[in-house]
Order: structure tokens, then C-alpha cells, then sequence
């Protein structure tokens, strides 16, 4: 899992970073020299936020390059607030890879050969068929959801941030955090006893 302490604070002071995003701006056409700078500066950090998470190197790789790409494009509507570029990275990171979760892309395949051999104990079909519908029921309530809970769903179960980290990578307080995802948790619950 990548640190997201390190990811908040950039490498460079925010007051270089500032004047490297100002040049970046305005340059029309060409190399982008100063964007070359932010790139260089900050390329090691969003591949290891893909690859922490993907575990593909060529994935994490292609991933952040897009990322890099939205943010030259993007560039443009960036507004200086004090706040490090690496937040705002962060933020295209976070998006990039649900889109390539939610991507054909992003499905896992397993090969057959690559399996293990079931356990001495399997489940019945019963209890398969339960499971599976226990897992698209949640998988459809999850989608229900506005993108703001079900990004602090997925980072607080599937990525096991902690509220602080999650507070911190969403820029939401920690209390924030907390509530909503009691709400949510609780606005699951209701909906599972209805079933």
C-alpha cells in the first residue's frame, strides 16, 4: 500500500512548485519544460500509488502516464490555492484507476494453471449461490451510492486506509470521514434487512 504521508507534502518547496505551474501554464506549444520538472518531481510517487494497487508494473506504468497526460491537459483550469500539485495528482490518480477498475481492462483474469487446487472442503452449490448473491446485492447497493461514499467505502475496505489517511487523500476532515461512513454503513444495513 502506498504512504500517503509522503504523497500530501511534494519534494520541492510550494513556493518553486508555484512558479514551475505558473511557467507551465503559459507555455502555448512545444516542450512543456517546467510540467517536465512537476513530472520528474513526481512520477515515482503516482507509479507507486498504481503499482501498490495493481501489483502490474506495465499497468501501473501506462496508468500513470494517463494520469500525467489529464493533468497537461488539464493544466490550464489548475488554480494556485497554497495546496501541493501532488494533491491535485492525486485526485486525477484516484480517478484513473477507478476508470480502470470499472474498465474491461481492469477485470482480473486468471489463467486455469495458475490456480491452486480447491481446498479439502469446499462450499456447497447452496452456500455458492448465497454467496454470489449476497456479493452482487452489495456490489449493487455499493453502485447506489454517491461517488464520495463509495470512494471512502472502497479506500477503507478494499485499500484498509485508515480515517486519517482517508481524510487526508479526499481532503475531508477526519471526523468527516467517520460520519459518513457510519451513515453509510447504516444505510446499508437498513437496506440488507429489508432483502
Amino acid at each position: 500500500m502506498a504512504d500517503f504521508n509522503g504523497l500530501g507534502a511534494g519534494p520541492m518547496e510550494l513556493n518553486e512548485e508555484e512558479k514551475l505551474i505558473r511557467e507551465a501554464q503559459r507555455v502555448k506549444g512545444g516542450q512543456n519544460r517546467p510540467f517536465g520538472k512537476l513530472y520528474q518531481s513526481y512520477y515515482p510517487k503516482i507509479k507507486t500509488y498504481f503499482t501498490s494497487r495493481l501489483g502490474q508494473e506495465p499497468v501501473a506504468e501506462d496508468l500513470t502516464s494517463q494520469t500525467f497526460q489529464k493533468a497537461l491537459t488539464g493544466l490550464a483550469s489548475f488554480k494556485w490555492q497554497g495546496v501541493p500539485f501532488s494533491s491535485w495528482l492525486l485526485t486525477i490518480a484516484r480517478n484513473t484507476f477507478f476508470d480502470h477498475l470499472r474498465s474491461p481492462k481492469g477485470k482480473k483474469q486468471v489463467e486455469i494453471e495458475s490456480t491452486s487446487p480447491l481446498p479439502a472442503k469446499s462450499p456447497t452449490q447452496m452456500e455458492e449461490l448465497l454467496e454470489r448473491e449476497e456479493h452482487d446485492w452489495l456490489g449493487q447497493e455499493l453502485e447506489k451510492l454517491p461517488q464520495r461514499e463509495r470512494d471512502i467505502i472502497y479506500l477503507k475496505f478494499y485499500e484498509g486506509l485508515t480515517n486519517r489517511q482517508i481524510a487526508k487523500f479526499l481532503n475531508l476532515s477526519e471526523t468527516n470521514v467517520g460520519t459518513i461512513l457510519y451513515r453509510t454503513l447504516t444505510k446499508i444495513r437498513r437496506e440488507a434487512k429489508l432483502i
